[in-house]
């Protein structure tokens, strides 16, 4: 499958899998492919949320090297 355009996109539709898979109705021979979507779309976020930390850590740094304290 496709990866998702925006982390919002992916939290979105796992949200919407999981909703799924709470129901007593999955079919059992979609129920590997949702859960196998869920996977990707989570490591797609966490993907994400580490890139963002990363970004976020090298802009406070450069910050705090250019204050003059």
């Amino acid at each position: 499958m496709s990866e998702p355009a925006s982390y919002r996109d992916a939290m979105e539709e796992l949200q919407s899998i999981v909703g799924d898979l709470e129901r007593d109705d999955v079919d059992i021979d979609v129920l590997s492919t949702k859960v196998r979507r869920a996977f990707e779309l989570i490591e797609f976020c966490r993907s994400r949320i580490s890139a963002t930390e990363l970004e976020i850590s090298q802009v406070v740094a450069a910050l705090e090297r250019e204050d003059p304290d």
